[in-house]
């Protein structure tokens, strides 16, 4: 996930839309992307505006994504007090292939801010829990290095 850091909501607050994307080298039988978890975390310079997700359906979420037909996407968790969401999702093996090499969108995230702040995004990479990972569909998981 890459944003142009960092993001300004002007006084009187405002919605922005991140857009997370995955980018995977993967390629040949097995090693399609087929699941994934994605704690994202948000952090504003301002401590008495209220952040929050605002658009929670998973019609929004993952619509126009690379995994909209997956049978089962969804927010997994939204943490208001630590600013914390986790999104993931897994593909229905056997139909078809999951994600292999190349860029995707994997969800669009409307985020409100109520006053003017800065916000910032990150996600927590393993050993930390939530962490982000990704399982292939031979049910290997992994997570990827950040950067």
């Amino acid at each position: 996930m890459t944003t142009d850091m960092p993001l300004l909501i002007p006084p009187g607050g405002g919605d922005i839309i991140l857009k997370a994307w995955m980018e995977t080298d993967n390629t040949g039988s097995g090693n399609d992307v087929t699941g994934f978890s994605i704690p994202v975390k948000i952090r504003s310079s301002n401590t008495t505006a209220q952040v929050y997700l605002a658009e929670t359906s998973v019609a929004f979420i993952f619509g126009g994504t690379a995994i909209e037909g997956w049978l089962n996407v969804n927010l997994m968790s939204v943490n208001t007090d630590s600013n914390l969401i986790s999104i993931g999702g897994f593909g229905y093996l056997g139909i078809w292939s999951g994600l292999t090499s190349g860029a995707h969108l994997i969800a669009n995230l409307k985020v409100h801010a109520s006053d003017s702040t800065t916000l910032s995004f990150g996600f927590w990479p393993y050993p930390d829990n939530p962490y982000l990972a990704l399982v292939t569909s031979l049910g290997e998981e992994y997570s990827p290095c950040a950067y």
